[in-house]
């Protein structure tokens, strides 16, 4: 994926080291999540996906792409609640939030 992303997106990307890696830097928490046979990754968890409910993962995107997207999913989905911008994630914001409870090492 780094090595088309920039000429698509106009933004440059490291290459992600593992599949988690990647999964922290989908557009939305409720898009964040990877299943193989031997584990589910859901680094914002999976209460968005269930309800249904779209926030923003800030990680890779932006506002404008993340307003974009939204309103073409409010037309598939009117009865999606869609968040704004400010309550937005990053991959940052979750990691931060794990170690304060002890989730991850420091």
């Amino acid at each position: 994926m780094h090595l088309w992303y920039e000429a698509r997106f106009a933004m440059p990307i490291s290459r992600y080291t593992s599949s988690l890696d990647a999964v922290e830097t989908f557009p939305t928490t409720a898009s964040a999540i990877a299943i193989s046979p031997d584990a589910v990754q859901a680094p914002f968890g999976l209460d968005d996906l269930m309800w249904p409910v779209v926030r923003a993962n800030a990680t890779q995107i932006d506002k404008a792409y993340y307003d974009q997207k939204s309103r073409r999913w409010r037309r598939y989905w009117p009865d999606l609640r869609v968040l704004p911008w400010d309550k937005a994630v990053t991959r940052s914001t979750t990691k931060r939030q794990d170690e304060e409870r002890g989730q991850l090492s420091a």
